[in-house]
């Protein structure tokens, strides 16, 4: 048997790629949802806070339940700062799937 023709193209997919299939799945499914939990996250925290305020205070990262918020001026981080335990708690009842345990709060610079 020639090696050219001893391998022929299968007409299904192949193992591997539905195996990988399998694998990716999940977390393409996690990747959406966490997507959605964030987005969640920005539209409540929009709602929360005074116009003036939510523009010059935005969130940049939300990952293993910290939410990292970025504000623009030291007075905004210490407005933030006395209100972050109420703040915490209002996003976690209103966005449970954020899974937020802490804000952290950062002056840009």
């Amino acid at each position: 048997m020639d090696a050219r023709t001893q391998f022929r193209r299968r007409s299904e997919p192949a193992p591997l790629a539905e195996a990988l299939a399998e694998v990716m799945e999940p977390r393409r499914t996690g990747i959406t949802q966490r997507y959605e939990a964030a987005s969640r996250l920005s539209e409540v925290w929009a709602q929360l806070l005074p116009e003036e305020m939510a523009r010059r205070c935005r969130i940049v990262d939300l990952a293993a339940g910290l939410l990292t918020v970025v504000v623009d001026s030291p007075s905004y981080m210490y407005e933030l700062r006395i209100s972050s335990n109420q703040l915490v708690e209002h996003l976690r009842r209103e966005c449970p799937e954020a899974k937020l345990r802490a804000m952290k709060i950062v002056l840009a610079g």
